[in-house]
């Protein structure tokens, strides 16, 4: 049986984000990369 990973907060981690159009993102959790996979998404 595999667990589904669910990132705690992605919304308002997308939010922050929403209108920076340049820069560097760092993720330093310690997850499965759900965030890193979203900001990825909306920032290639």
């Amino acid at each position: 049986m595999e667990i589904p990973h669910i990132p705690v907060l992605l919304n308002e981690v997308q939010k922050i984000f929403k209108n920076l159009k340049t820069g560097y993102f760092l993720d330093c959790t310690l997850g499965f990369g759900g965030h890193s996979e979203a900001l990825l998404k909306n920032h290639p």
